[in-house]
């Protein structure tokens, strides 16, 4: 048995071998080093001023007579957007009946709430199993008058002229076709937005089951192709809203 003065060793030893390495891992405190050359008024003397005003560099060669006559013109400049005129000379002489015409750029105001719809119906069914390409003419119609501060700006039965932008047929494995409309006018006035109908899709299931198919018995899969999805089709008693330009009711309100 280990004797009472030998546990006592033992332990004196063991608290002052714990009181050693918390010394060693306690973080050693660094002294400020301080220059006596380096003093508050050597700094104050020495720094750089934080407000230096950037000098203008002129360049006797470089006159305002130089820049005028060596720029091109621009918005800004004298000459106005309606005085700059883009001409395709290949349309112009290749296409026949062909008509310059510029677009003018529309500058949208994103922070504009207050738009004003119109409703329109289509004059007839329009579908995609009906022969049609990019770039026929369809009809719509007004189905309701539009209001503004009292004043009809758009009456109803109104001709609503679009044009068909895209187009696609019904695809095999049942993908299904779509149309998009776009380019409506009323007149010489051009409504914002477009329309996109889409037939039933039949590819949930088709692809699915043609793989499992195809599992079990090869070359199977190939026979889901004859599967083609429906056809894209605007009836008459479909509803659409197309946005009218703020600029153009606007001018109404100035009138």
């Amino acid at each position: 048995m280990i004797n009472f003065s030998v546990k006592k060793l033992i332990v004196f030893s063991l608290l002052i071998g714990i009181s050693v390495n918390s010394n060693c891992l306690a973080e050693p405190k660094s002294d400020k080093i301080q220059d006596f050359l380096v003093t508050d008024d050597f700094v104050s003397k020495n720094q750089s001023p934080q407000n230096i005003q950037p000098q203008n560099i002129n360049d006797f060669l470089i006159t305002k007579d130089f820049v005028l006559k060596n720029s091109t013109p621009t918005l800004t400049t004298s000459i106005t957007p309606k005085e700059i005129k883009i001409h395709d000379y290949f349309a112009e002489q290749s296409l026949k009946n062909c008509k310059p015409f510029v677009y003018k750029q529309k500058k949208y105001d994103f922070q504009n709430v207050n738009h004003l719809f119109v409703k329109v119906n289509s004059t007839k069914i329009i579908s995609t199993k009906t022969p049609m390409n990019v770039g026929d003419e369809v009809f719509f119609v007004v189905s309701k008058d539009v209001n503004h501060n009292g004043k009809i700006i758009i009456k109803q039965g109104q001709i609503v002229s679009a044009r068909v932008e895209t187009i696609s047929e019904s695809g095999t494995y049942g993908v299904a076709a779509d149309i998009i409309l776009g380019n409506f006018k009323i007149g010489d006035l051009s409504l914002e937005g477009e329309i996109k109908k889409e037939g039933f899709t039949h590819t949930y299931w088709v692809i699915p089951v043609s793989q499992a198919a195809g599992f079990f018995i090869p070359f199977s899969n190939h026979l889901f192709r004859f599967v083609h999805g429906g056809h894209a089709k605007i009836k008459p008693k479909e509803t659409f809203e197309l946005q009218i330009p703020d600029e153009f009711w606007l001018k109404q309100e100035k009138i």
